[in-house]
């Protein structure tokens, strides 16, 4: 019997889809199916849903901000500026234009490494948001383990407009954040395959870094986190 093209093409389709679901599982089957007949989606990030400014197209910029508790920077004294400086990188990859890192903490290190708040940064650098990476739980080794990695990281991530009041700058909160990441998702990894803790804190930092981003720049699943 001679089927009509477009139910052949329904049936191939279908047989298609039986075919993942026998070789996928997961949330990579829901991946690889919506690529295949949608193409990669565009999200756009939670910044741009909440207040309508995509920073990629716009002429405004950004500082970067991070701070740990004590603890972790005696432990990791330059995760701070590491992870500033990863964040900055892949938003200008991006076209957001920020303020460099390196100025930034310049400015901290003469007010004696410490600021009270965003608002130490108004006016002393030409800025349109501030975004503060608030870091209150980090950790690299897996619990319980002294070889064995997987990093976890808790915190929140507060944005501020910066505008002109009458003949003063301010910086008022507009967006918030909380995260919560772990890397490895699913299982620990072993020395071995990093070679040294210095290697995974860097792989961590990255991933974390590309958390971050992802608030405030669209990105596509098939990106990854790299």
């Amino acid at each position: 019997m001679h089927r009509p093209a477009n139910q052949v093409a329904h049936v191939s389709a279908c047989m298609l889809l039986a075919v993942m679901l026998g070789c996928l599982s997961g949330c990579s089957l829901f991946v690889m199916a919506g690529k295949m007949f949608y193409g990669d989606p565009v999200f756009k990030s939670a910044f741009t849903n909440m207040t309508g400014v995509d920073l990629s197209k716009e002429d405004k910029t950004v500082l970067v901000l991070c701070t740990a508790p004590q603890a972790i920077k005696r432990e990791l004294p330059s995760l701070e500026y590491d992870l500033v400086e990863t964040v900055v990188k892949k938003m200008k990859y991006r076209g957001i234009a920020v303020v460099p890192p390196d100025e930034v903490a310049k400015f901290i290190d003469n007010q004696g490494g410490v600021w009270t708040s965003v608002d130490d940064f108004v006016g002393e650098f030409e800025t349109d948001y501030i975004i503060y990476i608030d870091i209150n739980q980090y950790s690299y080794l897996e619990q319980n383990s002294q070889d064995m990695f997987r990093g976890r990281s808790r915190g929140s991530i507060h944005t501020y407009q910066v505008q002109t009041i009458g003949d003063q700058e301010t910086a008022s909160e507009i967006f918030v954040a909380d995260f919560a990441a772990e890397f490895p998702e699913h299982h620990p990894v072993s020395f071995e395959q990093f070679g040294s803790p210095r290697v995974f804190q860097h792989r961590f930092a990255d991933y974390l870094s590309e958390e971050f981003g992802r608030k405030f720049y669209s990105y596509r699943l098939g990106d990854g986190f790299n």
